[in-house]
Parts: structure tokens; C-alpha cells; sequence
């Protein structure tokens, strides 16, 4: 079962959020999506995978439908929905949502109530800052101390910063290598809750943050006694930033 599904199936259970699942697809690169749509905005000319489920399309064309991978699309066979290319990125897709276009996108019609989802255009916003997201984490993961990609950093929109309640100051803790406290710094909401899932309540009370663009929180980390910020801790991915390029990333070099 591919990862969307398994979020989905998760999700159904009340075990993640709405977001977790918007998260999985846009990480996602077997997604399947209407061969006009990928043409027209993803710039797919020729598909590398594609499904026909019908030889036309009869349905509503404010509604986008996407499958998960291409044994969700094959569960629709028969339904008049078109022809589909894969395998595609999620970011991409998601980069392309337009509201004047479209109403509603449909996660896997045909499967089991489960396997489906649904996001309507007051959605799109969000799925978009989503892959913003996911676009930098998988700079960071590609990061090199050559390449260190700080425009990103400077320009994401929405870091969480763990601060204390009680003074306003942010939060710390220890990294292996750094010889002082690194600030706790999350890319996304999911990722906070995500991290914040493995404390008990008292912990998860002492813990508040505030929302911070790049080029600020990374201006104002350095006025703090740090000595490097850990983003997304116990989550996939940790990265930690040694102070020394605050002012690098503030700048976006």
C-alpha cells in the first residue's frame, strides 16, 4: 500500500489530521491526474505512466480527481472520467490548483470510503503552503555545507518557534555537536503536533509557539543565546542550523 493510502486509511481512524493527509500527497510522486491537467498546467507532454478509464470524459469539470497511485486509478475503471498520466508529484500538482479553475479535487473516486478524500477550493490555499513546505524540507535533506538553500529558508511564511509561556523566550535543548542550546523551530503545524504527539499533557502545557516567517525568525534568533536552531525534532527529517548562518539565511544568500 502506497504511503497516501496508509495516511488515508490512518486518517479515517481518527489517528492523523486533514492535514497529515494533504502532507502525504503533496510528498507524494506516484499520483495520477487527468491527462489534460498535466499537460495544460503541469507542462506533461508525454506521460511516463498513464490509465484510460474511459474513452470520454462525462462529469463535472470543476472537479479535479486524482488517484493515489495506479492501482487506485484502475479501481475506477469504467467510470467516465478520461485518461490519466502518472506517476506525478504532488508539489507540482498542487502548485497548479487554481481556484477560477476548479471547485473541488477528489482523492480516489471509486475506492472504499476510506480511501477517499476531498479538498474544496478553500483548501487550495493551504495545499499550497503545504508544498511549499515539503519543497524545503527536501532542499534541506538534499543540503550540503556547500549548499545550504537559504532563500528558501528566508522566504517559507509560517515556521513555529517553541518559546517558554511564561517568558516569551524560546524554547531549547541540546544537539549532538552543538556546544549550547539550540532553539526548537518547526516548518509546519503538523510537524509541531507531530513532535509534541510523544509528550504527556503537563509537557505538551508548557510548550506554546509563535508563527514567524523565515527572514524574521532568523533576524531575531540572533539576538538570543543560541547556538543553532533543530528543526522538526523527532519528526522524519531533523535538520540542525548552527547560529553562525542565522544571519545568512536572514539575508537569503
Amino acid at each position: 500500500m502506497n504511503p497516501v493510502d496508509e495516511a488515508l486509511l490512518a486518517c479515517s481512524r481518527g489517528e492523523i489530521s486533514n492535514t497529515a493527509v494533504v502532507r502525504a500527497i503533496a510528498e507524494s510522486g506516484d499520483l495520477y491526474a487527468p491527462m489534460l491537467f498535466a499537460a495544460a498546467r503541469l507542462g506533461v507532454r508525454v506521460a511516463e505512466h498513464a490509465v484510460i478509464l474511459s474513452t470520454e470524459f462525462i462529469g463535472d469539470p470543476r472537479v479535479l480527481s486524482l488517484f493515489t497511485d495506479r492501482n487506485a486509478a484502475l479501481r475506477a475503471t469504467g467510470q467516465p472520467l478520461g485518461a490519466f498520466s502518472g506517476a506525478l508529484r504532488g508539489v507540482d500538482i498542487f502548485d497548479a490548483l487554481d481556484d477560477a479553475e476548479f471547485d473541488r479535487v477528489d482523492v480516489n473516486p471509486g475506492s472504499d470510503r476510506e480511501l477517499t478524500f476531498f479538498l474544496d477550493s478553500g483548501a487550495f490555499h493551504l495545499c499550497q503552503l503545504v508544498a511549499q513546505v515539503v519543497r524545503l524540507e527536501q532542499s534541506l535533506a538534499r543540503a550540503s555545507n556547500a549548499e545550504i538553500p537559504f532563500a528558501q529558508l528566508r522566504d517559507h511564511p509560517g515556521f513555529l518557534i517553541a518559546v517558554n509561556p511564561a517568558t516569551g523566550a524560546p524554547a531549547s535543548t541540546a544537539v549532538n555537536g552543538f556546544d549550547g542550546p539550540c532553539a526548537i523551530v518547526f516548518t509546519s503545524p503538523d510537524r509541531f503536533e507531530l513532535s509534541i504527539s510523544r509528550l504527556d499533557e503537563e509537557q505538551r502545557a508548557a510548550i506554546s509557539t509563535v508563527t514567524l516567517p523565515g527572514h524574521s525568525l532568523f533576524a531575531q534568533l540572533q539576538n538570543f543565546d543560541v547556538k543553532g536552531a533543530v528543526l522538526n525534532p523527532f519528526c522524519p527529517g531533523t535538520v540542525a542550523l548552527p547560529s553562525f548562518l542565522f544571519s545568512r539565511i536572514a539575508a537569503g544568500e
